[in-house]
């Protein structure tokens, strides 16, 4: 199944990488598999992950063109 993985680094920027899972993938393996969490240094557990907008769990089940979102913590609230 095609998904996408996006990470919003700073304001204005965004990482996005395309992927090919197995049905069956969770939201964790499409993470693991974009190296976006390599590429910006991100450690596990430093941010939170969600599903167009809605934060899920890491072992939650995709869908076919579903859009992973890591969510970087806010600077100013």
């Amino acid at each position: 199944m095609l998904v996408e993985v996006v990470y919003c680094p700073r304001p204005g920027c965004t990482d996005r990488v395309s992927l090919h899972l197995n049905e069956g993938a969770s939201v964790q393996d499409a993470v693991a598999a974009s190296g976006l969490c390599q590429r910006h240094a991100l450690a596990e557990g430093s941010f939170e992950m969600g599903v167009w907008g809605r934060r899920q769990p890491p072992q939650a089940m995709l869908r076919e063109h579903d859009r992973v979102e890591l969510y970087r913590p806010l600077l100013v609230d």
